[in-house]
């Protein structure tokens, strides 16, 4: 059986200004990393990743591209999600979501076999391990 290849070394998002700052960042630290804008809510993703960080994204989806987002990056993880769940008021529907929403929204809506809170960001915001 052949294994899948994945996607080396790429990063995206929406907001170009953020993209020229990985740039930047990269080429301080002599990093190869190539870097696109996308927009999840519109956008499909067609590669495979090993390891994803979807950071600081779901409270900016509304309700059905939230379930979206979380299929997208259940279809492109190959092996770890690292998924930053903001706790408190949500930008779109300004309702509030716990920890254990979150761990609700990915059991429901992913096939992940391991779901986990290994930590918290500098926000507070809970970090939630999701493994295959």
């Amino acid at each position: 059986m052949q294994e899948e290849k994945c996607q080396e070394d790429s990063g995206i998002d929406k907001d170009k200004n953020l993209i020229e700052c990985a740039i930047e960042i990269a080429r301080i630290f002599d990093l190869e990393i190539e870097y696109r804008t996308f927009d999840i809510k519109d956008e499909e993703i067609s590669e495979r990743f090993d390891y994803v960080f979807f950071l600081n994204v779901f409270h900016h989806l509304d309700e059905k591209n939230k379930i979206r987002a979380l299929r997208n990056v259940d279809r492109i993880t190959m092996k770890r999600l690292f998924f930053e769940a903001p706790i408190g008021g949500d930008i779109v529907s300004e309702t509030y979501l716990t920890t254990e929403d979150y761990l609700s929204y990915f059991r429901g809506f992913t096939t992940f076999t391991n779901i986990s809170l290994v930590g918290y960001s500098d926000f507070n915001r809970p970090i939630l391990l999701c493994e295959r």
